[in-house]
């Protein structure tokens, strides 16, 4: 108790240097939570998604970066219904466009009818009917984003669409989006006869892998896969996996040599003071148990307040109007763990050289020292 108070007490005698040190840590694990939180969300939704929709099988142009550049043609749809295990297949068309004054809005093309809209739950009016009509329905986040309701107006891109129903899926991505006929939205874009993806339904969930095969013999240019699949290859996310670790590393590398500064001149200005516990018989071990175990409290704290940080980062954007049902942040446990475990590993690493320069000091080249 009496070592850990004077730990503190060290500490609190260069307030500006430790509370620097502080920042700099907070900063670098803060952006470590938000960016890996949001990078994690796109992964969640999007499993989510597939999985609340009943979705075994996802189908979509090989090679794209994202799901937004994938583009197939409706032909393949009769070709892949014919394969024996399909169930049902659904082709989406997806794209982000203007709606209003809000710059960035999901738009989902579907065919009234087809399962991918059967897990929407109506909260009032009806759903799209006609394949070719201006009719819309809204997610939750919409309406309220957009503020609109059964019965008003959209203006989308170049045309107007009625509200005809509000839903809710319990998906952030689905009821942040607005879902339209598909023939309709695919003469808006200017893609006729083209869709996003193809989702399919299977007779049983043990034959993902045998229609899996089926599919890629059959038809070239395309990839098949499930949603754990495409959290694992999908090369837009590898890339943003990689850019938000990228990111925070240079973050943390920035918060750990702070560190090492701070303790290698507190060493410094304290030489005259470890001669004098020496003298008094502190072993080298307890000095280097002391110097490190203020860089691991520094840390400690540092990794705290960036917790708090990205957390209220990612909790910000994801409320942002012009962002709100595009992104979501998984901040899980885990997440926690790890970012807290990475603020105590920066101490370690930032407070060991200064701590072994300060044990290593004789005392009586210590009590000399001016």
């Amino acid at each position: 108790m009496i070592f850990s108070v004077m730990i503190l007490k060290n500490l609190m005698r260069r307030k500006v240097r430790s509370i620097l040190t502080i920042v700099g840590i907070s900063i670098g694990i803060g952006a470590l939570v938000s960016l890996v939180a949001i990078t994690q969300g796109f992964v969640t939704i999007f499993s989510s998604m597939l999985k609340s929709r009943g979705t075994d099988l996802t189908v979509m142009k090989s090679n794209t970066v994202d799901i937004l550049t994938s583009v197939l043609d409706e032909s393949l749809g009769n070709k892949i219904q014919s394969i024996e295990g399909v169930q049902s297949i659904a082709g989406v068309l997806v794209d982000i466009v203007t709606i209003e004054d809000r710059p960035a809005t999901l738009v989902l093309g579907a065919n009234p009818g087809e399962y991918v809209l059967d897990h929407f739950k109506l909260l009032e009016g009806t759903a799209i009917k006609g394949i070719e009509s201006k009719e819309a329905m809204l997610g939750s986040i919409a309406a309220s984003t957009l503020k609109k309701g059964v019965g008003d107006d959209i203006d989308l891109e170049t045309d107007i669409f009625t509200v005809v129903g509000v839903y809710e899926s319990g998906n952030v991505w689905e009821d942040g989006a607005v879902v339209v006929p598909l023939r309709t939205f695919q003469s808006l874009m200017d893609r006729k006869n083209q869709v996003t993806v193809y989702n399919l339904k299977l007779t049983d969930s043990l034959l993902v892998e045998d229609v899996k095969k089926i599919i890629l013999s059959r038809i070239h240019g395309i990839s098949v896969m499930t949603s754990k699949d495409i959290a694992e290859t999908n090369q837009g996310l590898q890339m943003a996996k990689a850019m938000s670790w990228g990111t925070s590393a240079i973050a943390l590398a920035v918060g750990a040599i702070g560190t090492m500064n701070t303790m290698i001149m507190s060493v410094f200005e304290r030489t005259k003071e470890i001669g004098i516990l020496r003298a008094l018989g502190w072993s080298r071990r307890k000095i280097l148990r002391m110097i490190l175990g203020e860089a691991v409290f520094l840390s400690f704290i540092g990794g705290i307040l960036g917790l708090a940080l990205g957390t209220f980062g990612v909790q910000t954007l994801v409320n942002l109007p012009t962002l709100k049902g595009l992104i979501f942040g998984d901040l899980s446990r885990a997440l926690y763990m790890e970012a807290m475990a990475i603020a105590l590993l920066l101490g370690i690493v930032g407070g060991f050289y200064p701590a072994y320069r300060g044990s290593s000091v004789s005392p009586m080249e210590a009590l000399r020292y001016e």
